[in-house]
């Protein structure tokens, strides 16, 4: 008798996975000894993917189906972390009039990257007379012929991200 386990979890897939994700986190580059974050710190976080991560891809990795998730500013909240909470309920409320681009909802329709927050000159300063430290984050969706493309909006900044 054969058993349909499509959409089943694997025993021990979501602790692997997880561990995979902190062995893999790469840190690029620590300008001005930024790191490590202290508790005494209070940190700016920008960009889409602070509470709307990607869990998407092309060809085999298709529309990630997960058994949990969480955002990074509830990671950093979990890790005591002092956040500025003005910024991040910026986001919350624009996010809500610019939902994620699923590209019409087909198997690999959506944007390589997704639109973000303008953040202007005045604003960041803003931010920055709040706290002592900053975290951009950008996200991609990544597949077969794209995970690795030199251009704008895979593997290089796009004009806004600059």
């Amino acid at each position: 008798m054969s058993e349909n386990l499509r959409g089943v979890p694997v025993k021990g897939f979501a602790e692997k996975s997880r561990e995979a994700a902190v062995e893999g986190i790469v840190l690029l580059k620590n300008q001005d000894n930024v790191l490590p974050f202290s508790t005494e710190d209070k940190i700016s976080v920008f960009g889409r993917p602070q509470l709307e991560y990607y869990r998407s891809g092309t060809g085999s990795g298709g529309a990630v189906q997960v058994e949990y998730a969480t955002n990074i500013i509830d990671g950093f909240k979990n890790s005591n972390l002092n956040i500025n909470e003005e910024l991040a309920n910026g986001y919350v409320e624009w996010l809500k009039d610019h939902p994620f681009d699923n590209g019409g909802g087909g198997w690999a329709c959506e944007p390589w990257f997704q639109k973000d927050m303008d953040i202007t000159v005045e604003y960041a300063k803003k931010q920055a007379q709040v706290s002592n430290k900053a975290v951009y984050i950008i996200g991609r969706t990544a597949g077969e012929d794209k995970d690795n493309y030199n251009g704008a909006g895979s593997y290089l900044l796009t004009e806004e991200e600059i």
